[in-house]
């Protein structure tokens, strides 16, 4: 993140955050959920390839 200058806009910051914490969540959700889908894919492949 670039660095804003001290006190500018603090508050608009503020509530930048507070609404961007929503998406936040939900970007973090999705995020995991990804993770967990390539590990499942990644062990698939890793057994697979001990397997052969």
């Amino acid at each position: 993140m670039q660095d804003k200058n001290a006190g500018d806009g603090a508050v608009r910051d503020s509530q930048d955050a507070r609404s961007a914490s929503r998406e936040t969540r939900s970007s973090r959700q999705l995020g995991i959920t990804i993770a967990g889908i390539a590990a499942v894919v990644i062990a698939a492949m890793a057994l697979s390839y001990f397997a052969a």
